[in-house]
């Protein structure tokens, strides 16, 4: 699947999925990914259990929904499992090469280009950064379509993660408002020192 298909229908970039299966490896083993990508829908199942789904690919939001219900089931956790494997993956995604390249650079440079950043990820929806201080961002995100409570949970705990690589201590994201099923908006404060 592309990006440059149905532009009406929301997309998720492969990266979500595969780091959502990633995380949930790492923290459960393979068992609970077995059980969580056990008897998927069967355009999605081909993509996940035979391989078909790469990082680069787009694939309908509607499948990264399914995939944190799903490791929720698996794992007998709640929603808050999503920001947890959000920001497993982030933090392991952003060590490496990556790691020294964001210890040269501050926090705050993270949020310089944000609809450009936030685009690489999502088809639809777009974050602008009123504010942007040392210690403190402030995120407005907007037309979001298709985002439910899980994926706004997982958007922060990936926030989270990159601005600790950043070199940001003792961080702290806040939910102002929306973030909810169905919230196409939401507003949240990051600060840290």
């Amino acid at each position: 699947m592309t990006k440059t298909g149905d532009q009406r229908v929301p997309m998720a970039k492969g990266s979500n999925l595969l780091g959502l299966l990633y995380a949930v490896e790492q923290k459960f083993g393979p068992e609970t990914v077995r059980r969580m990508t056990a008897d998927l829908p069967e355009e999605m199942a081909l993509a996940v259990q035979d391989g078909r789904m790469v990082v680069s690919g787009w694939y309908p939001l509607e499948w990264y929904k399914i995939l944190h219900r799903r490791a929720q089931q698996a794992s007998g956790q709640d929603n808050h499992l999503a920001w947890e494997l959000a920001h497993l993956f982030v933090h392991h995604q952003l060590g490496g090469i990556y790691r020294a390249l964001l210890k040269l650079l501050s926090p705050n440079w993270l949020f310089r280009y944000p609809s450009m950043i936030f685009s690489r990820y999502f088809s639809q929806g777009a974050l602008a950064i009123p504010e942007n201080r040392p210690g403190y961002v402030r995120g407005e995100w907007s037309g979001c379509e298709g985002f439910d409570h899980n994926i706004w949970l997982a958007t922060f705990g990936g926030c989270q993660a990159a601005l600790e690589r950043a070199g940001a201590k003792k961080v702290e994201i806040r939910i102002v408002s929306g973030a909810n099923d169905g919230d196409e908006t939401a507003v949240a404060e990051g600060t840290w020192s």
